[in-house]
């Protein structure tokens, strides 16, 4: 099963646009960090304008859900690209895509070795999957409809970045360290054994001994 067999997905994409402006003209603040939201991406290049489209190229479009997180400390507002959204063939993009094996070590090990450490620190990568870039033959599969306002025409973007609205999104993530551990691991074994074996998700439980 591949692209090709998606069918059109913008339809949908449209409707989700609109029910969101609706909701977002009810609530200003979230509006206002919605808006945020969406200019960090273009400003750190992790989303593009589609200036070009090439003709009988599958692309797929992935609707938009604002997601309001309140905690005792923060508020936080959360985009949520939808891959599981159906075409009018009844098809998803995570329904062609691979979610691919479990590749880290299981946590009940790692806190483990995390013990044996005479000196310990913990790491984590920020905002890890907005870090990988998605091979520009990809994005079409990764196109948004956005717009700042309800006055202005709908125009197309792309995602650069692997997302977590993507069923492989996660498997990705946790395939990058491996592969970096993999191609560094002659000039830098230490880094490569840290990734490959005390790596968790985007966290890092790792330690040293004690120097003399």
């Amino acid at each position: 099963m591949g692209p090709k067999q998606l069918g059109s997905s913008r339809l949908s994409a449209e409707r989700s646009l609109h029910a969101m402006e609706r909701r977002l003209e009810r609530q200003p603040d979230l509006k206002v960090q919605y808006h945020e939201f969406m200019e960090m991406h273009k400003e750190l290049g992790q989303m593009e304008l589609v200036k070009s489209q090439e003709p009988m190229q599958p692309c797929y479009f992935l609707p938009l859900h604002v997601v309001f997180k309140e905690t005792s400390t923060t508020k936080r507002t959360i985009v949520v690209f939808d891959g599981s959204a159906k075409t009018y063939k009844g098809l998803s993009l995570n329904n062609i895509l691979q979610v691919g094996p479990t590749v880290q070590p299981g946590l009940y090990c790692l806190v483990l070795g995390f013990r044996t450490h005479q000196v310990c620190f913990a790491a984590y990568i920020t905002k890890m999957n907005r870090q990988i870039t998605l091979h520009p033959i990809d994005r079409n599969l990764q196109k948004i409809l956005w717009r700042y306002s309800t006055e202005e025409p709908i125009q197309e973007y792309q995602l650069n970045n692997v997302t977590h609205g993507a069923a492989s999104g996660s498997y990705l993530a946790k395939r990058c360290p491996k592969k970096l551990a993999g191609d560094n691991k002659c000039h830098h074994l230490r880094l490569a054994l840290v990734l490959s074996n005390e790596f968790y998700v985007n966290d890092i439980l790792s330690g040293t001994p004690i120097l003399k």
